[in-house]
């Protein structure tokens, strides 16, 4: 499940608030990984120059891995380019 919000306060600046949940649904976890559930609660915002737009976001991530018993938290942050071809 994820959520979003984002506005555009001036041309070309997007900012807003996103939200995600992934459960292993009935899986009982990613073997390859280890992971049985992960959660992220971030702000967000993205500039846009032409066809390009960088995106900054920080929050707080968990992760619950297999047979730990109960979600780890703590700061995220994350920077990303991309392109519209």
């Amino acid at each position: 499940m994820a959520l979003g919000l984002h506005l555009e306060p001036m041309p070309g600046l997007f900012t807003g608030v996103i939200g995600r949940y992934r459960d292993a649904l009935g899986s009982n976890g990613d073997k390859g990984t280890g992971i049985l559930r992960d959660a992220l609660g971030a702000a967000s915002a993205t500039y846009v120059v032409g066809r390009f737009g960088v995106t900054a976001t920080a929050g707080v991530a968990g992760v619950e891995l297999l047979n730990a018993g109960s979600m780890k938290a703590g700061v995220a942050g994350a920077l990303a380019v991309g392109a519209v071809f």
